[in-house]
């Protein structure tokens, strides 16, 4: 995998997504009968990614960090507990997840490095329950993907395979937000930010809103978690969730075996 140049941030608690690896695979001019474009096209190629096991050109490799490994690296590893997040209270999902100040770990791990003959500092902040990845606050400069560190610290409690959501929450990731304010809401007759609980959408797989979706910087990085974690051809992304909680947008992807 080679790094699509750019920064990995979830800025004050915002989900701002810009590391993903570069592949070869997308077309190079969306089709007449893609909806919405290159987003749902290159959403398309990587759900086949997870699904379809005769697809060429898969880049992604099977992922196997610790955190011990980060440790040994010289990252900075901490950690504490707290109740569930708030900005997840507002899904209905959320009242089959754990409740509790010891059900919610927060790890946090941060480098230093130097690029461009500035300092930079690598962060990843995570929220763990079982059943749950919440990405918070995160910068990357360099190093291991979010993803290879987020399903570290899953690993490091619980087995991969509990895995059933994932969490994007406060948004400020620029192209998801786009695609969801420009096109998937008003292509389907609703505004943003909505009004009341009709803002609240499940986009089910092979939708055109489903594979938009994840054709985003965020959708991809889901995809690439279960690619890291799973064999090809053993588990999808089986619907996204969208959703707008103190004016911001939240989102959740299903996760689960095929």
């Amino acid at each position: 995998m080679s790094p699509v140049q750019g920064l990995l941030s979830f800025q004050h608690d915002t989900t701002h997504l810009q590391d993903i690896p570069r592949d070869t695979s997308t077309t190079t001019h969306p089709s007449d009968t893609a909806k919405y474009g290159r987003r749902q096209e290159e959403g398309t190629i990587r759900q086949r990614w997870l699904t379809d096991l005769t697809i060429p050109n898969c880049p992604i490799q099977s992922a196997h960090l610790t955190l011990a490994d980060l440790v040994h690296d010289g990252w900075d590893y901490t950690k504490e507990t707290i109740d569930q997040p708030q900005e997840i209270k507002s899904d209905p999902i959320s009242a089959t997840l754990p409740h509790g100040n010891t059900r919610y770990r927060m790890q946090r791990v941060k480098k230093m490095c130097r690029l461009g003959g500035a300092d930079h500092v690598n962060k990843h902040f995570n929220l763990i329950c079982r059943g749950a990845i919440i990405a918070k606050n995160i910068y990357r400069f360099d190093g291991p993907y979010w993803s290879q560190i987020a399903q570290a610290m899953y690993e490091r409690h619980f087995p991969m395979e509990t895995i059933q959501y994932v969490y994007f929450t406060n948004l400020d990731n620029a192209d998801t937000i786009t695609a969801v304010r420009d096109h998937v809401y008003p292509g389907n007759g609703l505004t943003w930010p909505p009004v009341g609980d009709a803002g609240f959408k499940t986009w089910e797989f092979g939708e055109p809103e489903y594979s938009c979706l994840l054709g985003t910087r965020l959708g991809k990085a889901v995809v690439y978690l279960l690619l890291g974690a799973f064999p090809r051809g053993t588990w999808c992304v089986a619907r996204v969730a969208t959703w707008c909680w103190d004016s911001e947008l939240q989102m959740r992807f299903d996760v689960e075996e095929i």
